[in-house]
């Protein structure tokens, strides 16, 4: 009875301090990341910039490596239907992302 007892005590113990541990490096790991609100916003300005608007279909909270350079945008099939995005850095992303882009008429 008294060895179960022990068992069990140390287990708590362990689960406790590995929620505590983990507790506190989640803050610094989400500080690292890039939203995909982030990365949607980043898609409108690039498609606003040539006259078009778009709902980009990505979670807004999905997370992303962060990228210490510039993320690069750039269309693909010769379309901005879909966009590309990457970072060049070691350990980055290349995502395709469906923007449902439309080109806005300028009235007169």
């Amino acid at each position: 009875m008294r060895f179960s007892f022990l068992v069990v005590k140390k287990i708590f113990i362990s689960a406790v301090l590995l929620v505590a541990v983990c507790g506190a490096w989640l803050p610094a790991l989400a500080s690292e990341m890039i939203s995909g609100a982030d990365i949607k916003r980043k898609i409108q300005s690039f498609l606003a910039a040539r006259n078009y608007v778009g709902t980009p279909a990505i979670s807004e909270t999905r997370l992303f490596p962060s990228c210490a350079s510039d993320i690069k945008v750039a269309p693909m099939f010769d379309s901005l239907k879909t966009i590309e995005l990457s970072c060049a850095e070691p350990g980055g992303f290349k995502i395709a992302i469906r923007t449902n882009a439309t080109s806005v008429r300028k009235s007169l």
